[in-house]
């Protein structure tokens, strides 16, 4: 009796354990280039029965949508084939820290990439209103007065550096 409840108990851990196995969602990783640079990867896993539909993102170079042929996650291993856009992934879930760890390949070229569940965290942008004056041109502002309209008109007028003529638009 003991032996069916511990063997009934085992059967259900592992079914547990298979079914909670699930990548759906949005994962993300950051993979440095053989040029030192970051390229940050974002990828939907959405569950189709047995295999995964996959969407893959590189907002580095404002890609989105790219659908790989073929993706499958079986006993903690995660594979992408993405012959169909030259390009695969082969990992494998680290149970301890909930990455999937391993290896990004497009054409001849390797990476490093590690998975983390969840959106990637954007970088603040810096978009200054007022651009800091460190242009080379010279720069300044006139006022035109039309007392008999009632009429200001301001501007601001640039030119390079330098007492050569220049041509000039208004």
């Amino acid at each position: 009796m003991k032996s069916l409840i511990i063997t009934t108990l085992l059967t259900a851990f592992s079914v547990m354990n298979v079914l909670s196995q699930d990548i759906s969602g949005v994962w993300h990783g950051i993979a440095t280039n053989p040029d030192n640079k970051e390229i940050t990867f974002v990828f939907l896993f959405e569950r189709n029965g047995g295999a995964y539909n996959t969407t893959m993102a590189v907002p580095n170079f404002d890609i989105s949508g790219i659908k790989p042929k073929a993706t499958t996650f079986k006993n903690g291993a995660l594979n992408i084939d993405g012959s169909n856009v030259g390009m695969k992934y082969e990992g494998k879930l680290n149970e301890t820290t909930q990455l999937i760890e391993d290896e990004y390949t497009e054409g001849g070229t390797k990476l490093i990439l590690n998975l983390k569940k969840g959106n990637p965290k954007s970088a603040a942008l810096s978009r200054p209103q007022v651009p800091e004056k460190l242009y080379l041109y010279f720069e300044e502002e006139v006022i035109f007065e039309n007392p008999r309209a009632i009429l200001v008109q301001a501007a601001t007028i640039t030119r390079p550096i330098g007492r050569e003529k220049f041509p000039v638009v208004i």
